[in-house]
C-alpha cells in the first residue's frame, strides 16, 4: 500500500506542477496582450501605443488668471478708458482687429500686444478667438509647445465666443 500511496503522490505532485506552470503561462500571455509590463516599468516606455503621456508645460494657474487680468484691464493707448473685454467683444462682432469703438478707432493687436508683453513676462504667446477665428494678437517667434488658456466672451447679442490664448 505504501507503494502506491507514493506513486499518487508523485501523480498529484507533478499534475500541481503542470497546472502551476499553465498559470504562469496564462499570466504571462494576459501581461503581453494588456501591455501590463510597461506599466510596471520592465519594458522601455512608449512600447505600447495605448500608452498617452500628458506633460503639463506651465502653471495653468498663472496663465489662467493673468488671462482673466488681462480682460479686466484698460487699454493704455486709447483716450478713454475702454476694458480690453469689451476691445475684444468689438472685435468679435466687427470680425476685424481695426475695430471701431465709443467713437475711435482701436488697434486690437496693438494694444494687446502693449499689455501681454507685460502681463507674460515677454513669453511667447498667440492670442485669437475661435469662430468667428481672428489671431488678435502674438509674439514674434512662436515655439512647437504652446498651452492653451481658454475663456468665454460674451457678444452683444448673447452669443458666447471662445478667447483662446497660448503661451509658450
Amino acid at each position: 500500500m505504501k507503494g502506491i500511496t507514493l506513486l499518487s503522490d508523485l501523480f498529484l505532485l507533478l499534475i500541481l506542477i503542470v497546472e502551476v506552470i499553465i498559470i504562469v503561462g496564462l499570466v504571462w500571455v494576459f501581461e503581453i496582450i494588456y501591455g501590463v509590463e510597461s506599466r510596471v516599468g520592465i519594458t522601455q516606455p512608449f512600447n505600447n501605443p495605448r500608452e498617452v503621456i500628458l506633460n503639463v508645460l506651465f502653471k495653468p494657474v498663472k496663465y489662467e488668471s493673468a488671462l482673466l487680468a488681462f480682460l479686466e484691464l484698460d487699454c493704455k493707448s486709447c483716450e478713454q478708458r475702454i476694458s480690453m473685454k469689451d476691445i475684444l467683444n468689438a472685435v468679435a462682432i466687427q470680425g476685424k482687429k481695426d475695430v471701431w469703438l465709443n467713437g475711435e478707432s482701436i488697434d486690437a493687436e496693438e494694444v494687446s500686444k502693449e499689455l501681454l508683453d507685460e502681463l507674460l513676462e515677454l513669453k511667447p504667446y498667440l492670442l485669437k478667438t475661435r469662430e468667428p477665428q481672428i489671431i488678435i494678437a502674438q509674439s514674434t517667434t512662436l515655439p512647437a509647445q504652446l498651452q492653451k488658456v481658454s475663456t468665454n466672451l460674451f457678444l452683444l447679442d448673447g452669443a458666447p465666443i471662445d478667447l483662446e490664448l497660448y503661451v509658450g
